[in-house]
């Protein structure tokens, strides 16, 4: 596998893991009977929908632009992309109520979109330390190879 295609499949990484939480949170729910971990359950489950579409809505437009570039190009967006992730998620807040109160007064003054930056950032940069951690390892054992 080339440094490329682990760049590119570590961008799903924050889509596949909530949802990989989900899978192992009810599979225990049912092998043990105790019932799902509703806290762990129902924020995973939140953050897949509040975070997801905008992780999305950032990511497409950067797959597509990079879609021909080196490894570099990747390594670097890597520590850009949580930065980029908080803006968007901001401005999808923004746009979300600016929708459900059909209203361009969405200041509330409770300065929502603050935690929501911060949440982008305390979640992005952990994933891109797995991101860069796992390619490491794969370097290590032979499975990614330099072009």
């Amino acid at each position: 596998m080339s440094p490329v295609r682990y760049y590119k499949l570590c961008l799903g990484l924050p889509l596949l893991a909530p949802v990989l939480v989900i899978a192992i949170s009810a599979l225990v729910a049912m092998l043990t009977g105790l019932g799902t971990f509703p806290s762990i359950f129902g924020l995973v489950v939140m953050s897949l929908f509040i975070g997801g579409i905008p992780y999305v809505l950032t990511i497409i437009p950067l797959f597509w632009y990079g879609w021909n570039r080196e490894a570099s190009w990747y390594r670097n967006l890597s520590f850009v992309l949580p930065l980029i992730y908080a803006v968007v998620l901001v401005l999808s807040y923004f746009v979300f109520l600016v929708i459900r109160t059909k209203s361009f007064r969405v200041l509330s003054g409770e300065h929502v979109e603050v935690v929501l930056a911060q949440a982008g950032l305390l979640v992005g940069y952990p994933y891109v330390g797995l991101c860069h951690l796992g390619l490491f390892v794969l370097r290590r054992l032979g499975v990614i190879k330099e072009i």
